[in-house]
């Protein structure tokens, strides 16, 4: 029911051919809890029992979040609600795996701050601060119990500017505006103003949000860049690349902005496998390498692969599906190359399948971090006691002028709202949670959730059971009678 959880179980996964060859997939009996259980989660809920999510970048595991028990950003579910999809695709999260899984939010401070992220882990041997997002500070370092994570630390960070999941707008701007926004816009329109579907009638002042991202490489420059490199393995005409075999891993250059948020941004994406006839001129070829042989011959079957940014050796990656038994249906995506407190340099772009690519757009931006803090402070309201039990959410607000309080929580018809004991309208606020009005003073909030049809349908299932017993009587008394 709550994004919060991760509601289902991967009944099955991929096999990836990396380093460990197919059986580096398996986990060693007796060693399966050791690698699911996550001794930073661990430490966060012996330490703090508040309201809150985390995300856990690098998790093995897909339902890592039912394992330990614990609200996170992740969603595997076969029933996920449409809007969390709808939202994910169109933010252009690099993290959306398949139509029902988002693994994560990419790093993307703004996402995690909407969502109520206060904890943050990762693995590794060293500290990637790339891959800390803003204003997450190192809390503690662990180590893991499983000898398949080679005993790899997990870094515990802790949000310092740590919304809870209950905040609040003064005013709003409609999504189809907000749909016309690129997509790292639209994350910094949410930290400012509520996206609502409808006007609002008055009850909030419409504006538009100050948008002060900064593209620092443009397809231009991008394609210019990638055509100076001349790989062997690559040729670049015109819009088109063509990857003849193996991966292209190419470095970008260029001058970022200090205490930014960078990103990779790739709209439009086309992949196609090569063609019948190019298959077969390259295989009458005397010159042909085996590994471009095999990748030839081969590349019929790619159903998916990564694309995207890779900085400090950490894949900022989307993974581009070419089948529908596995496809997510985005073809644009936003790769987080992280927070840098200075000017970033250079980072990285890949194609990890050989084929034919083409983009309507690809650029570098960066998303500098100055407002920020002004951004979450005005988000921030005075919120007591705030609990979410089985189906049910109430807290207490004491508001200094009138706003749309939002809770993090998925929006669903089956949910209802009423302050002080009044019924209040929901309305689906940033796309996938719920908002309603409250006027300026102290009030109580409260939410309930009844699936959809459950009256209805016990109804009906009451009354199916009634007409079945009354048909045996009937026929039962027929029956001795005759």
């Amino acid at each position: 029911m709550l994004f919060a959880f991760e509601c289902g179980t991967k009944m099955m996964t991929q096999f990836v051919i990396d380093n460990g060859g197919i059986m580096g997939q398996f986990i060693k009996a007796g060693k399966v809890n050791d690698v699911m259980t996550n001794s930073g989660i661990s430490k966060v809920k012996d330490d703090d029992k508040s309201l809150y999510r985390v995300e856990s970048i690098y998790e093995g595991s897909s339902n890592y979040s039912l394992v330990n028990d614990v609200p996170t950003v992740s969603s595997y579910y076969s029933i996920t609600s449409g809007n969390i999809s709808e939202t994910m695709e169109s933010l252009e999260n690099s993290d959306i795996f398949t139509a029902v899984w988002t693994k994560d939010l990419s790093r993307r401070t703004g996402l995690m701050e909407l969502a109520g992220v206060k904890y943050y882990l990762k693995r590794g041997s060293g500290i990637d601060l790339t891959s800390v997002p803003y204003g997450y500070k190192l809390k503690d370092t662990l180590e893991t119990k499983a000898e398949d994570e080679n005993n790899d630390n997990v870094y515990l960070y802790e949000n310092s500017l740590a919304l809870p999941l209950v905040y609040g707008y003064d005013n709003y701007m409609k999504k189809s505006d907000w749909d016309s926004l690129d997509s790292y816009d639209k994350e910094n329109a949410m930290l400012q103003i509520a996206v609502v579907q409808d006007d609002m009638n008055g009850e909030l002042k419409e504006r538009t949000p100050s948008c002060n991202s900064v593209v620092v490489v443009n397809k231009k420059k991008f394609m210019s860049k990638l055509k100076k490199m001349k790989l062997p393995n690559m040729k670049v005409k015109g819009d088109k690349i063509t990857v003849k075999s193996g991966m292209v891993k190419i470095p970008i250059s260029f001058k970022g902005i200090a205490n930014s948020e960078t990103y990779l941004n790739i709209k439009g994406i086309d992949y196609n496998h090569f063609s019948d006839e190019y298959v077969k001129e390259k295989l009458k070829a005397s010159d042909i390498s085996q590994d471009e042989r095999s990748d030839v011959i081969y590349n019929k079957r790619v159903d998916n692969f990564y694309l995207g940014g890779i900085i400090n050796d950490k894949y900022a990656g989307f993974n581009y599906c070419t089948k529908y038994y596995i496809y997510n249906g985005a073809k644009s995506t936003l790769c987080n190359y992280g927070y840098n407190k200075n000017s970033l340099k250079e980072a990285y772009f890949y194609m990890s399948s050989p084929g034919v690519y083409t983009f309507d757009d690809i650029k570098i931006v960066c998303q500098p971090m100055d407002n920020y803090k002004k951004y979450v402070k005005k988000l921030k309201l005075n919120i007591k006691n705030l609990e979410i039990e089985h189906n049910k959410i109430s807290y207490n607000a004491k508001l200094n002028n009138k706003k749309l309080i939002c809770t993090a929580v998925p929006y669903s018809k089956g949910w209802s709202a009423k302050i002080d004991g009044k019924p209040a309208k929901i309305i689906k606020t940033n796309g996938m949670y719920m908002g309603v009005v409250a006027p300026k003073g102290n009030h109580k909030i409260e939410y309930s959730y009844v699936t959809p049809g459950l009256g209805l349908g016990s109804a009906l299932s009451l009354a199916g059971w009634l007409v079945t017993i009354s048909l045996f009587i009937i026929f039962r008394r027929k029956k001795n009678t005759n």
